[in-house]
């Protein structure tokens, strides 16, 4: 661990020094301790200097790469960075875009930059080793802003799968915390407890987004023949009767859809079950009736299989089934 006085800048008069924390944010910069993951891995640029007279947020730049001070720039008021390179190769340009054009606007509190030789390739580390401890904290002023912004080529932020499943717990959690499990299950604690209250955000078991959309038919067995009582029949919810292609997209987990009965047969009635493709019936029921000739329409939200698919199964009498697409869940 190195620890970095930021009081003073390098080769700066110490009594330059100003000594009084005008601002929370100044007070935590001055306890700031840097570190390079795996021997070397990251690179942190830090700040935190004695504001000017005319600027209490001027902010002085300090790079540290390899545990090597390679050059500083002073940000604040009308001041302009001063020239400096954060890393050598092929990636200098990149480099110059971020800090000359992204960070010239204005003070610059910390910046961290990975050597692309080290290992992790991690611009910026923040460890805790105190019992509820926060690794990085970002926060903004009175005037409000974004307390953290992420872009990245592969995605914006990767949460690392933890241990079991939170409600299973017996730590002290508080309202805000993101948990994955080591299942891949998301959720967030609504409640401060031990272990709080949780709820399951996203999951590869749940269904995921709804997205509503005009209804379209994909299923009408009336130009051809009624469901057969005891007979499983499987239907594609993929696509649309008129011809419109991925009304269900791949991917989807579950579906919203409109179901009709209609020119239903038997004297004591009937019912439909519908059931996601590839699964076993469990004796249930999505629609019923109790006569000769009805016409009965309810609406059902039930998964689909890898290939878009349903199951419908009819019992003990026959009827024609028709099947609108009012959404689905990704």
């Amino acid at each position: 661990m190195h620890e970095l006085d930021l009081d003073t800048a390098p080769g700066e008069d110490a009594a330059a020094t100003q000594t009084s924390d005008t601002t929370s944010r100044r007070s935590m910069l001055r306890r700031v301790a840097v570190t390079a993951a795996a021997a070397g891995a990251a690179s942190v640029a830090v700040a935190g200097r004695p504001a000017l007279a005319a600027d209490p947020d001027d902010l002085s730049l300090l790079i540290v790469n390899d545990h090597v001070t390679r050059t500083g720039a002073r940000y604040g008021g009308a001041l302009a960075p001063t020239a400096f390179n954060v890393e050598t190769g092929p990636s200098d340009a990149n480099n110059d875009a971020v800090l000359n054009t992204v960070l010239a606007a204005g003070g610059t509190a910390f910046l961290g930059v990975a050597n692309s030789a080290g290992p992790q390739q991690v611009g910026v580390v923040g460890w805790s080793r105190k019992a509820n401890g926060t690794g990085v904290v970002g926060f903004t002023g009175p005037t409000g802003g974004y307390g953290g912004e992420f872009f990245g080529g592969v995605a914006e932020v990767r949460l690392r799968p933890g241990g079991a499943a939170p409600i299973t717990l017996t730590n002290a959690h508080q309202i805000g915390e993101l948990y994955e499990d080591e299942t891949g299950v998301l959720w967030i604690c609504v409640a401060a407890g031990s272990p709080g209250s949780w709820r399951e955000i996203a999951g590869p078991t749940t269904a995921g987004a709804f997205h509503a959309i005009a209804p379209q038919r994909v299923y009408d067995s009336r130009p051809d023949r009624k469901l057969v009582p005891g007979t499983d029949r499987v239907i594609s919810v993929a696509n649309s009767l008129a011809g419109v292609a991925d009304v269900v997209p791949a991917g989807a987990t579950a579906v919203s859809a409109t179901i009709t009965v209609t020119e239903t047969e038997g004297a004591t009635g009937g019912f439909v079950s519908i059931r996601p493709g590839d699964t076993p019936d469990n004796g249930t029921s999505s629609i019923n009736w109790w006569s000769v000739g009805q016409t009965f329409a309810t609406t059902v939200i039930v998964g689909v299989n890898a290939t878009r698919q349903l199951v419908a199964l009819p019992g003990p009498s026959a009827a024609h089934l028709i099947i609108d697409v009012t959404g689905y869940y990704r």
